[in-house]
C-alpha cells in the first residue's frame, strides 16, 4: 500500500477512523522522510481523535513535536485534543504556544477563544476570537461565538455584524440571536437554519413553524422556494409523515426541482424513497423514479444503494445485487451498503459473501449486523468469541475467558483486509485478557500473550500494565516497578499503576514510606471512583499502621468505613496480614476512645 501524508490527511472524516488509523500505522515504519513522517502522524493523531483514543493521539502529537519542536499544528492540535477532554488549561497553553510559534495561526486564535468562552472568560475570548475571524472570515464557529461573548459583555451594537454574519451562513444560533435580540426579519436560509435548530431540539412544531414563516416570505424565486421546500419534505420524511413528503417533493418538481441537476436529482431520489416507504402499492413507482435521478446524478453512492434496497425489495434480487455493487464502488465505506449486501448475498445463498459484508457494517458499528450475520451465517466470528469471553471474565469464570479468547485468535489472525483491519486492535485485546487472566490464575504462559499484545500495540495501556502485574506476581519486583512506571507514562490520570506500584511496596518491599506516596497519588486519581478509592486508601492505612503512624491510619480506614459498604471493608481486613488495624465498626469518632487519645497504640 501506498499513502502519502497528503492523501492520507485527504481521507480523514471519508474513511471510517479506525480502518485509516491501521493503515498509517502499518505504513509508518518504512517512512524515512521526517517530513511525510510528521504529516502522517498528524493524520494519525486526528484518525485516533475522532475515535476518542486521546492519549493515544496526545503521545502522536508529541511525536511530532520530538521530530519538529515549532510545529504551531502540532500545538493546535494537542490543544484541541485537550479541550476534548475538558483539560481547559492544557489546551490554554498548547493554543498559546501555537500562537507563538506562528502569531497568524487563525485555528491557535479560534481555539484559544472557544476554550476562554467555554469558561465563562469573555473579556479574554474577544481578542482572540476577533483575530481569528479577521484572519479566517469563514470560521463560522469563532465568528457565532464573537457576536455571543460581545453580547455578554453588553456591546450590543459590536456585536451585530457578526451575529448578522454568521446568520448569514445561516448559522442557527446566529439566527435565533438576530430574531430575538434585534427584531430582524428572517431570509429563508435563516429561516431554514433555524428550523434545524430546533429540529435538533426535537422541538418539530417549532421545525414546522419556521418553515411555514419561509414559504410564506414575499416574492421568493422558485429556486429559493424549492430550497425551503427540500428542507421541508425532509422533516416530514424523517418524521415518517411520507405521503406529505410526495407532496412538497411534487410541489417543489413542478417549480422545475431546484436550480442545477443535482438539485433536481435530489428530489427525484427523495421522492423515490417516499413512495418506497409507503408500501408495496407504490414500489413500483418507486423503481421508476431511482434512474431518472441518477441520470441526473451518475454514481451517487447513497442513491444506488437505496435503488438496491427498493428493488430487492421488489424481489428483483440481481438488480438489485448489481445496483448495490455499483454503490460499494462508488464508496467502499458505505455501511449501510455493506450491510444490505450481506442481505441480497444472503437471500442468495452465497453465506460466505453475506458473511464477509455483514462482518463490515458490524465492525463499522450498524446496530443490526451481529444479529442478521447470526441468522444467515451462524455464530463463529472473532466478536462472538470475544463477548462470550467478557462475559465468563466478569463472573470470574477464568478457565473460560481464556478459552473463548484463544477460540477468537485463529479467526482474527485470518481476516483478511476487506473485512476490517480492526482485527489487529482485536487481536492485542484478546492477548491481553488472555494473559492476564492467566496472571490471575498464577499461570506462567501469560506474560507470552502480554508481551504479544504489546508488540502489537506498545501504546496498549491495559497490556503494559497487566504486564506489571504479572512481573509481581512471579516475583519480579523491580521488573514490575518499572512496568507501573512505564504504564503511569501512557496514561498519567490512572490510578492503577500507582495502586499497583503501591501493593508491590507494601507486600513485597516492605517500604512503607514509598508505599504512602503511591496509595496517596492512586487516592488522588481515583477521587470519582469510590470502590477503588477506598482500595487505595485502606492499603495506604495498613502502611501508615506498619510505621505506627496510628492517627493517620485510624482517619484512613475510618474514611473507609464511612464511605464504603461495611462488609466490603471486613473482606478487605480480612485478606491483610499483620495485627488488625485500630478500627471500630459501628462507632462514630466522637464515641470512640480514637477520638481522645488518637497516638494510642491498637489495643
Amino acid at each position: 500500500m501506498s499513502l502519502t501524508a497528503e492523501q492520507a490527511a485527504q481521507r480523514v472524516g471519508k474513511q471510517p477512523a479506525w480502518e485509516l488509523a491501521n493503515d498509517i500505522k502499518r505504513l509508518l515504519g518504512s517512512v524515512d522522510d521526517a517530513r511525510e513522517r510528521q504529516g502522517l502522524l498528524l493524520t494519525l493523531a486526528r484518525a485516533e481523535k475522532a475515535q476518542g483514543r486521546s492519549l493515544h493521539a496526545l503521545h502522536r502529537v508529541d511525536d511530532v513535536l520530538r521530530l519538529d519542536p515549532g510545529c504551531a499544528e502540532a500545538h493546535v492540535l494537542r490543544g484541541d485534543i485537550f479541550t476534548d477532554k475538558g483539560a481547559d488549561s492544557d489546551a490554554i497553553a498548547a493554543y498559546q504556544r501555537a500562537i507563538e510559534l506562528s502569531p497568524d495561526n487563525a485555528a491557535a486564535h479560534a481555539g484559544l477563544g472557544l476554550v476562554y468562552a467555554f469558561s465563562q472568560r469573555s473579556a479574554e475570548a474577544v481578542p482572540h476570537l476577533t483575530r481569528a475571524v479577521t484572519l479566517d472570515p469563514t470560521h463560522v464557529l469563532a465568528t457565532q461565538t464573537l457576536g455571543q461573548e460581545l453580547l455578554k459583555l453588553g456591546q450590543r451594537e459590536q456585536a451585530e455584524p457578526f451575529v448578522r454574519k454568521a446568520a448569514d451562513r445561516a448559522h442557527p444560533l446566529s439566527a435565533c440571536t438576530l430574531k430575538w435580540t434585534y427584531g430582524a426579519t428572517l431570509d429563508h436560509q435563516q429561516l431554514v437554519a433555524l428550523s434545524q435548530h430546533y429540529w435538533d431540539q426535537n422541538q418539530q412544531h417549532l421545525t414546522f413553524q419556521h418553515l411555514e414563516e419561509a414559504l410564506a416570505l414575499p416574492a421568493l424565486t422558485p429556486d429559493q422556494r424549492c430550497e425551503v421546500l427540500q428542507a421541508y419534505s425532509l422533516k416530514l420524511y424523517f418524521t415518517e409523515l411520507y405521503a406529505e413528503a410526495e407532496a412538497k417533493i411534487r410541489e417543489a418538481l413542478a417549480l422545475g426541482g431546484g436550480a442545477d441537476a443535482k438539485s433536481q436529482a435530489n428530489f427525484r431520489g427523495n421522492l423515490a424513497m417516499a413512495l418506497f416507504r409507503q408500501g408495496p402499492e407504490k414500489l413500483d413507482a418507486a423503481c421508476r423514479e431511482f434512474p431518472d435521478a441518477l441520470r441526473l446524478e451518475p454514481g451517487n453512492a447513497q442513491r444506488l444503494h437505496n435503488y438496491g434496497m427498493a428493488l430487492h425489495a421488489r424481489g428483483s434480487t440481481d438488480e438489485a445485487l448489481a445496483a448495490l455493487l455499483e454503490a460499494n464502488a462508488a464508496d467502499p465505506y458505505h455501511v449501510n451498503t455493506h450491510y444490505q449486501l450481506g442481505v441480497v448475498y444472503g437471500a442468495k445463498g452465497e453465506v460466505e459473501l453475506a458473511r464477509k459484508h455483514l462482518l463490515y457494517a458490524e465492525q463499522c458499528g450498524h446496530q443490526g449486523a451481529q444479529a442478521l450475520r447470526h441468522q444467515t451465517c451462524g455464530a463463529n466470528e472473532p466478536a462472538d468469541h470475544m463477548n462470550n469471553g467478557a462475559y465468563y471474565f466478569d463472573r470470574n469464570q477464568l478457565e473460560q475467558a481464556i478459552a473463548s479468547f484463544q477460540q477468537a485468535i485463529p479467526l482474527l489472525e485470518g481476516m483478511v483486509e476487506f473485512e476490517g483491519d480492526r482485527s489487529s486492535i482485536n487481536l492485542a485485546s484478546c492477548h491481553n485478557n488472555i494473559g492476564f487472566a492467566m496472571t490471575l490464575l498464577n499461570n506462567p504462559a501469560g506474560k507470552e500473550h502480554l508481551e504479544k499484545a504489546i508488540a502489537m500495540d506498545p501504546l496498549y495501556f491495559d497490556a503494559v500494565n497487566n504486564l506489571g502485574n504479572y512481573l509481581a506476581a512471579f516475583g519480579q519486583d523491580d521488573a514490575a516497578l518499572a512496568q507501573f512506571g512505564l504504564a503511569s507514562e501512557l496514561d498519567p490520570n490512572s490510578g492503577s499503576p500507582y495502586y499497583n506500584r503501591g501493593r508491590v511496596y507494601l507486600n513485597k518491599k516492605q517500604d512503607f514510606q514509598k508505599g504512602i506516596e503511591e496509595f496517596t497519588q492512586a487516592a488522588k486519581l481515583y477521587a470519582n471512583h469510590e470502590q477503588r478509592l477506598n482500595d487505595a486508601r485502606y492499603l495506604r492505612a495498613k502502611c501508615y499502621e506498619a510505621l505506627g503512624r496510628y492517627a493517620e491510619a485510624m482517619k484512613d480506614y475510618y474514611d473507609v468505613y464511612a464511605d464504603a459498604d461495611v462488609a466490603r471493608v471486613q473482606a478487605l481486613m480480612s485478606t491483610g496480614s499483620g495485627p488488625r488495624p485500630w478500627w471500630c465498626p459501628g462507632h462514630h469518632a466522637s464515641q470512640c476512645a480514637c477520638a481522645t487519645n488518637p497516638g494510642a497504640p491498637p489495643r
